[in-house]
């Protein structure tokens, strides 16, 4: 490590301590012409650019810092961080849920509450946007849908001789029906989509009272989410239900709840912000 990029790096550290972005990305920038393989500093210039809103040029640093290191915790969390600023719903979870399986399994435990809190957000945030796409198309169908029979209405009705009344009101008559049909199963839909919703029991977790995202199971055959338990273990070496004595290593991925997790959250987003 050059000491005059050190000296930089210590430099920018305080000035962002200070929140002077401006100036520590300034020191970053500088310790990087001397070190550029230093990946901390593409990270440490992500988080000044990232409070400057500069979020293209977070990615770009997290993107160069990825390139030298693939499993940086950092660089995962900022870069979708910043693409949740610009819209980009879909790769900011990837890249959370990114960092977070790098914490679980580099045992990062001064990360793994955060980046945990940072999935459960984006996936949130996804389905919302997902949502609202459903939502949009399925209004433009039922538009679409209701023009096509207005179409084939009025072309039927131009074939038909004007003084043809009865024939004329029949046309009329079945077209309105054939709408009002439609409109009733959109309608029932929407209703579906407003309708009272629970969250089943096995998909809270009992410390944090959140959903799981990643259930582990214990010995005793109790399921927690992992970065719960985790916490919990760490503070006191039992498990908070039981009170029985519990060590991480205990803890095994409950697969099975996983995917039933998964199912559910991917099919009811809503229940993020249970």
């Amino acid at each position: 490590m050059n000491p005059q990029a050190l000296r930089l790096k210590e430099e920018g550290n305080a000035l962002f301590a200070k929140r002077n972005y401006a100036g520590a990305e300034s020191c970053y920038s500088q310790a990087l012409v001397i070190d550029p393989a230093m990946t901390s500093l593409y990270t440490n210039r992500a988080m000044c650019r990232f409070n400057m809103k500069e979020y293209n040029g977070v990615i770009a640093d997290c993107d160069v810092c990825l390139s030298l290191d693939g499993e940086n915790i950092k660089a995962n969390y900022f870069k979708s961080k910043a693409l949740a600023e610009l819209g980009d719903t879909e790769t900011a979870n990837t890249h959370a849920q990114r960092a977070y399986d790098i914490c679980r399994k580099t045992d990062d435990r001064k990360s793994l509450d955060m980046t945990h809190t940072w999935v459960l957000n984006c996936r949130s945030e996804w389905w919302r946007v997902r949502e609202r796409r459903r939502k949009r198309e399925a209004q433009d169908l039922e538009r679409e849908i209701l023009e096509l029979l207005a179409k084939d209405r009025d072309e039927t009705l131009g074939s038909v001789p004007e003084d043809d009344e009865l024939e004329r009101k029949a046309i009329w008559e079945e077209s309105e029906k054939k709408a009002l049909q439609l409109r009733s199963i959109f309608e029932r839909a929407r209703k579906d989509d407003d309708r009272e919703r629970e969250v089943p029991p096995w998909l809270v977790d009992d410390i944090s009272f959140n959903v799981m995202v990643d259930p582990v199971i214990t010995s005793s055959g109790r399921s927690y989410d992992r970065a719960a338990i985790q916490a919990a273990i760490h503070a006191n070496a039992v498990d908070p239900v039981t009170r029985e004595p519990l060590t991480k290593e205990e803890l095994r991925p409950n697969i099975v709840l996983r995917q039933a997790c998964d199912w559910f959250l991917e099919n009811n987003g809503w229940a993020y912000d249970w």
